[in-house]
């Protein structure tokens, strides 16, 4: 019993090991980036979007949910 048991886990190992030897292979197949040319692409695509942030630029009033309501009236 021990010693199919100690089989059992180093089949388990090597599968493991397979497994961890094949996901390496196939990251190392995707192309990489310079941070440098990425850094440079989403400073531009931030600058482009930056009139269509509503947390970056100011809410009209109209369209502001959270802007302070007037006073009663009939009070």
């Amino acid at each position: 019993m021990y010693g199919q048991s100690a089989i059992s886990q180093r089949e388990q190992d090597y599968h493991n090991l397979r497994r961890q030897v094949e996901q390496l292979r196939r990251e190392s197949k995707i192309s990489r980036k310079k941070i440098s040319v990425c850094s440079e692409d989403l400073s531009r695509f931030c600058q482009e979007k930056r009139s269509d942030d509503p947390l970056l630029g100011k809410i009209p009033n109209a369209n502001n949910p959270y802007r302070e309501m007037g006073r009663c009236s009939l009070l």
